[in-house]
């Protein structure tokens, strides 16, 4: 996300919510591998700075008319030497829900200051499916944090948890599809946990390991 323009993200999702008849919920994140970021040539920038709504609202182009005159850090944001108003040329569409469609934002650190900054924008958190349950829990108190920066309320009702649920014929399955050495679940975590021996300590690691 952090390679996308502003402009370009604003039509996707109006056009989404338009095919989807007002019913998207649109999940955004600046994270990713870091194999993405080298493709995109953002490997060692900010991603953070340059996630859209970071340096400039990412609902700003459904808000303005055009020929739009958004200037920013990272995006800028003008039709003025090509927009042909006649033809509609120039003009980025609105979603079908006003002002835009629920975002999310997806939560994985403890007490994770990326939720207190996306509530403070009108958006609302996602829990990450694989956190312990204090990992989850200290969440809500930064959301209610961010709410309260932006003088809106604070409702549990927006603040979603994911969870992964797998339904087997029998116990027996299931166990072994989780904890079988050769399973996704396994391979999964080896992964992860690589990625972070890379680029912790070790004794960060171990910690790490001992809490999940």
């Amino acid at each position: 996300m952090p390679n996308t323009h502003p402009a370009a993200l604003a039509a996707a999702i109006a056009m989404l919510d338009h095919m989807l008849d007002g019913r998207l919920i649109f999940g955004i994140s600046p994270g990713g591998l870091l194999s993405d970021a080298e493709v995109f040539g953002n490997l060692d920038a900010d991603r953070n700075a340059m996630f859209p709504g970071s340096d400039q609202p990412g609902s700003a182009d459904w808000a303005n008319e055009p020929p739009y005159d958004l200037q920013g850090k990272y995006w800028n944001v003008s039709v003025r030497k090509t927009q042909i108003a006649d033809i509609g040329q120039g003009f980025i569409a609105r979603p079908l829900q006003r002002p835009h469609p629920p975002i999310v934002v997806n939560a994985v650190a403890p007490f994770s200051k990326g939720v207190t900054e996306a509530a403070a924008r009108g958006w609302d958190p996602i829990s990450a499916n694989f956190l312990m349950p204090a990992w989850v829990k200290s969440h809500w108190p930064k959301y209610v944090e961010g709410c309260e920066r932006a003088g809106r309320p604070a409702a549990d009702a927006n603040w979603r948890v994911a969870k992964s649920i797998f339904v087997a014929k029998d116990a027996a399955t299931a166990k072994a599809y989780a904890s079988d050495p050769s399973g996704p679940y396994v391979y999964y975590y080896h992964q992860l946990f690589t990625k972070l021996k890379r680029r912790r300590p070790a004794r960060a690691i171990q910690d790490t390991t001992r809490s999940a």
